[in-house]
């Protein structure tokens, strides 16, 4: 991704500190199922942004995953305009 491309307005929503201690992802749904994978990717992708400053380079590099996916994922999860 070039530099010159603008963050999805939800990298400027997760650059909020992460609060003290160590965070945590919910697995489990209140009636003890777990939780549809979709929903913890994207948890896991926005404690990765809020952890790394909205940093999409260094939250993709630790989560494994490229730029270009991470972005992608990012702009699925925005809401569609009508």
């Amino acid at each position: 991704m070039s530099e010159g491309l603008p963050h999805p307005p939800l990298v400027r929503a997760f650059r909020a500190p992460v609060p003290p201690g160590r965070p945590t992802l919910r697995l489990f749904e209140e009636d003890g199922h777990i939780r549809p994978m979709p929903e913890i990717e994207n948890d896991l992708i926005g404690l990765a942004l809020r952890l790394y400053g909205g940093s999409l380079v260094e939250t993709a590099q630790r989560l494994g995953i490229g730029r270009t996916t991470l972005y992608r994922r990012l702009l699925k999860k925005r809401p569609r305009k009508r």
